[in-house]
């Protein structure tokens, strides 16, 4: 009895972040500490999540008017620094529509529209400055949107795990001359492969890289800038088969979708190589993912990805 209350004590211990590093450890290891937790599926420990980036910190820092979950006439959200985490974090926001008057979500002016008409809630751009998000204070409660997260989403089972961005129609139908075919990411911020490598595993691939560069040769879709036409992107994914990607920004749109993704953990080899892939693997239920739906699968390498397609 004695050993087993101590095993749990140690593994509680540990899922809290208090085993591996002391208190004083610098605030990097405490956000890689709460990644690492969350690829264990443990979400009732939040603990070194507000370090995420340095704008989060400096917020969470500064609680004045931060809300706290009771009822608000209107609650001002703002967004996160990627517009990737902008689309998988905002999935929280239908939790928090039935316990405000109006929510109100600074963002990516890209997808001021795109957030506003899926999620039915009011919106506006967001400003930024030498490439950084600004915060604007604001007059009533705040909060930004990677924190909503921690209030309602403390166990896997909170995840829906539903699609929830919706195209315009008119977008789809103007892309529809790529209907059925596969779109290929190859190149993210955490890592990626060699574009021959990913593009070989496809019949007529088609590039969903907007910074493809000169020497990678691979369709394009004619016309759309797939770094700041959002709608159009959107409008292109909703007539694909398939998209075959590493971690990227492209990844969540398509998966908020419900379009069918098989996204490849790249080796970590890009700009941003010390985040953990905290968003699409989960020890217990490998191979998904708790931020979407089953239209989502996950390869924990390209070796992986092959033998699957041999089964």
């Amino acid at each position: 009895m004695k050993r087993d209350l101590a095993l749990r004590r140690l593994d509680k211990a540990w899922k809290q972040g208090r085993l591996g590093y002391p208190e004083s450890e610098p605030t990097d290891w405490q956000w890689r500490m709460c990644e690492a937790r969350m690829m264990l599926g443990c979400y009732d420990e939040w603990r070194g999540w507000e370090y995420r980036s340095e704008w989060s910190a400096g917020l969470w820092h500064n609680p004045q008017g931060s809300w706290q979950g009771k009822y608000v006439d209107v609650l001002h959200v703002f967004g996160e620094q990627g517009i990737g985490d902008e689309v998988c974090f905002s999935q929280v926001l239908a939790d928090v529509k039935p316990l405000v008057g109006k929510i109100l979500l600074e963002t990516d002016p890209r997808l001021v529209d795109v957030l506003g008409r899926s999620l039915g809630i009011e919106t506006r751009s967001a400003e930024f400055r030498d490439g950084k998000r600004y915060f604007n204070r604001v007059e009533g409660a705040w909060i930004p949107l990677g924190d909503v997260l921690r209030r309602f989403r403390e166990r896997l089972s909170d995840f829906k795990r539903k699609p929830y961005l919706l195209p315009k129609p008119e977008e789809v139908w103007k892309w529809r001359a790529y209907k059925g075919r596969t779109g290929v990411s190859w190149r993210g911020a955490q890592g990626s492969y060699n574009w021959m490598t990913l593009s070989g595993l496809v019949e007529e691939p088609l590039s969903l890289q907007y910074d493809q560069g000169w020497d990678e040769d691979v369709a394009v879709p004619d016309g759309l800038d797939m770094r700041n036409d959002i709608e159009g992107l959107m409008g292109l994914l909703g007539n694909l088969d398939r998209v075959l990607t590493v971690s990227t920004s492209v990844a969540h749109f398509a998966a908020a979708m419900g379009v069918r993704v098989d996204l490849i953990l790249a080796p970590l080899n890009g700009i941003r190589k010390n985040l953990l892939p905290f968003k699409w693997h989960c020890e217990p239920m490998f191979g998904r993912t708790p931020w979407y739906g089953d239209n989502v699968r996950v390869f924990r390498d390209l070796d992986a990805y092959r033998n699957h397609r041999k089964d």
